[in-house]
């Protein structure tokens, strides 16, 4: 799976620079996930990240790739977690247990 993202960090040597890191595109919500969330992530297949990491993009090609190109809500299986995911320090594999399905 290929999430969207953008990042300052160009070197090793930048990776503790003030500002530098990443975040995660995201997208509007679609499908059964609008009552869900408000967004979600930019996820591609890889034929799109590809293009996607292309450094010779244009913006307006990169903009069209965000708006269109993104794997649909459809092709995941969605279910509640453990709100224990939003803390960064917690990594333990019960983090992904369903709660109960969402769709």
């Amino acid at each position: 799976m290929f999430l969207a993202t953008l990042t300052s960090v160009m070197r090793d040597e930048d990776a503790a620079a003030p500002g530098a890191g990443f975040v995660i595109v995201t997208a509007a919500p679609d499908e059964g996930l609008v009552d869900v969330h408000d967004r979600r992530p930019l996820v591609f297949a890889p034929a799109a990240a590809r293009r996607w990491l292309n450094l010779g993009a244009s913006p307006e090609d990169i903009a069209v790739l965000a708006e269109s190109g993104g794997v649909p809500a459809s092709h995941f299986v969605w279910h509640r977690v453990s709100d224990d995911v939003t803390r960064a320090t917690n990594d333990e594999p019960r983090l992904i247990e369903p709660l109960e399905s969402l769709l």
